[in-house]
């Protein structure tokens, strides 16, 4: 295989091992509130802690890697990744199952900076980075339907223990990048200095800018509280099983492994800020669906929402990158991905105090409503080709 391909090929298998624990949690919240005795609103909370240390953690892991080196972050991240799944698997109680999804969460946002600057120096930029993509999107949806399917024969816990091996195979793999052309020390580069990075940080907050932070955030947001209670309301409203709940929510991130390379090609095709309009309303289409439509559509508008939440991702994530000219992007990202988690953040207690108070079908109201205002906001975006 070729220098270019190699290290690839190790960065998607490492971008699977960290992904692939991260959101099957979001698939056992109905069993969480069986097995610890918790209401919705508890479960909100036990989502929100770790999404808050994780987005606590994204401005200083971006830095660090710029001293370190991206191999050392990202062994460490993969470490981290499989010590919390051996501590979620046999976590006693509801406190230190938290603590492990919350290093889940930290190590996520160890990998994430360090990996793509690493995959942004491999062979063709765009390609390099929708391949790398896939990695993840297969993890985040292989974690749910594993775990739909391991339930059917062996209790939760097992689960866990499955997630934390892949990350210590991909070691290996990550030590050894240095010898195919990855560049091993980004620290050797010019540092950036402080004043220069207030300067960057001042030049990246744009009028423009500025609206699609709020946007995003927003749309975020709505389609993140659907996404925290998908599996609570199937459960609980739909009467479907948690195994199979399992596998439902699996196949939102399936559609995904579509929705994100072809959501690129189609902004570069007809412009971001068109792409991610048609995204949102596309979301707020599915969640009606799964809201409202017969049992026997109900895998279809899944997928359909699973298909349009990651083509909007990419969409927004390139819309970034037409408002803000290459010298000060890297700031505008670490904004971008900062409000993000919070959003996420803030849409777990947000559902968790809807569905305790008014029932759990009603978090599709209130998502689609913000969410339509994120959309009316969108529109006020004036688009800007920069370099």
């Amino acid at each position: 295989m070729g220098t270019t391909k190699r290290p690839i090929v190790a960065f998607v298998a490492a971008h699977f091992s960290t992904d692939l624990p991260q959101v099957v949690h979001i698939a056992l919240l109905p069993l969480f509130m069986t097995v610890f005795n918790l209401s919705l609103l508890e479960i909100g909370l036990v989502v929100m802690v770790p999404r808050l240390c994780g987005a606590m953690i994204t401005i200083p892991s971006g830095m660090l890697v710029e001293r370190i080196g991206y191999v050392k972050q990202i062994v460490f991240s993969l470490l981290v990744t499989s010590v919390a799944g051996l501590l979620a698997a046999f976590s006693p109680n509801i406190f230190v199952l938290v603590f492990a999804l919350s290093l889940l969460e930290i190590a996520r946002m160890f990998y994430h900076p360090s990996a793509f600057s690493a995959v942004s120096q491999i062979g063709s930029r765009g390609a390099s980075l929708g391949f790398h993509m896939v990695g993840g999107t297969a993890g985040l949806s292989l974690g749910p339907i594993s775990a739909g399917i391991l339930l059917k024969i062996v209790e939760w816990r097992f689960v866990y223990l499955i997630c934390s091996i892949p990350p210590l195979l991909c070691i290996p793999s990550i030590m050894k990048l240095k010898f195919f052309g990855c560049e091993e020390n980004p620290g050797e580069k010019k540092m950036v200095s402080i004043q220069k990075g207030i300067h960057n940080i001042r030049s990246s907050l744009t009028t423009s800018f500025l609206i699609l932070l709020v946007v995003t955030s927003l749309e975020m947001l709505g389609r993140e509280i659907v996404s925290t209670f998908m599996s609570p309301y199937l459960v609980l409203s739909r009467n479907i099983s948690v195994s199979d709940t399992s596998i439902l929510v699996g196949l939102i991130s399936v559609a995904g492994i579509f929705g994100a390379p072809s959501g690129g090609i189609l902004a570069d095709k007809f412009g971001e800020k068109r792409l991610y309009s048609a995204s949102i309303i596309g979301v707020s289409i599915s969640l009606l669906g799964i809201a409202y439509i017969h049992p026997i559509g109900l895998i279809f508008f899944l997928l359909l929402f699973g298909y349009f939440r990651h083509s909007g991702r990419t969409s927004s994530a390139s819309l970034v990158a037409d408002l803000e000219p290459s010298n000060i992007r890297g700031v505008a990202y670490a904004f971008y991905f900062l409000l993000t988690y919070i959003a996420i953040a803030m849409a777990s207690v947000v559902g968790g105090y809807v569905a305790e108070n008014f029932g759990v079908s009603q978090i599709f109201p209130v998502a689609i409503g913000i969410i339509f205002i994120s959309l009316i906001i969108l529109q006020l975006i004036q688009r800007s080709n920069t370099n």
